[in-house]
């Protein structure tokens, strides 16, 4: 039975390889990528009633070693200081008719480009990112690899401070958080703007609050986020709308 299984096996990478060779362009007149009959033989059940066939999903829809990067090196005029500024933007799910594109990974001629998303936000009528004003130094973010070899990605989380433990307005807040879903925008300390989550990966929220004891304590909640993504983060160069009037686009 296990040599049945193994012949099938390597019928299975064959057939599956050389389909996803032909429509990725990796077939030529005399090259044929083994990468591609290799990743069927690893890892998703592609059969998952016989639990005889497993692959990577990753693998088989991103080559990513195909891309070119040039060297990187620290910039000796740009500055880089740890921490975030002292704004964050956050909009839930719910107010956004339509999203900015994912970077396009087939496309990408560099680095920057597979975590740069395309186009701006859409919102909904009479919707809008909140501009959330945060303390000096209360805004952290700490993206992780995670899962197995060959099927890994980023739990990408942080933390927030909001002041105000026993504010009507933080409190009120912290309830619509609480079971939400959105996109987190924070800007760094150079102005780039760094977006957590995404339509389909989208953040959640956990609120944790903190009247402190003492009067030099800190009063107020502390909200952690966290999402899953192929990227640690995605770079947001376009317009927030802010009840406000609309932010303008970066570079």
């Amino acid at each position: 039975m296990k040599i049945l299984q193994i012949l099938l096996g390597f019928f299975m990478a064959v057939v599956v390889g050389f389909v996803l060779s032909v429509v990725t362009g990796a077939v030529s007149e005399t090259v044929i990528n083994p990468g591609y009959f290799v990743a069927p033989l690893m890892g998703v059940n592609i059969l998952g009633a016989f639990g005889i066939f497993k692959m990577p999903v990753g693998a088989l829809f991103f080559n990513l070693t195909s891309l070119v990067a040039g060297d990187i090196t620290p910039d000796d005029v740009e500055e880089n200081m740890g921490g975030y500024s002292n704004t964050a933007y956050i909009a839930l799910l719910p107010w956004i008719d339509t999203h900015p594109r994912l970077p396009d990974v087939d496309n990408a001629t560099t680095p920057g480009e597979l975590v740069t998303l395309e186009g701006t936000y859409v919102m909904e009528s009479n919707k809008y990112f909140m501009k959330v004003e945060l303390p000096p130094k209360r805004q952290q973010s700490q993206p992780e690899s995670q899962g197995e070899d060959g099927s890994k990605s980023f739990n990408n989380k942080g933390t927030i401070f909001v002041p105000g433990a026993s504010d009507e307005e933080t409190m009120g807040l912290m309830r619509m958080l609480n079971n939400a879903y959105g996109i987190l925008i924070k800007v760094d300390h150079n102005g780039k703007r760094i977006q957590f989550g995404d339509e389909k990966h989208p953040v959640t929220f956990s609120p944790k609050g903190d009247s402190g004891m003492a009067p030099s304590d800190a009063n107020g909640f502390t909200v952690e986020y966290s999402t899953d993504s192929f990227a640690p983060g995605y770079k947001y160069n376009s317009t927030i709308i802010l009840d406000s009037g609309t932010l303008p686009a970066v570079s």
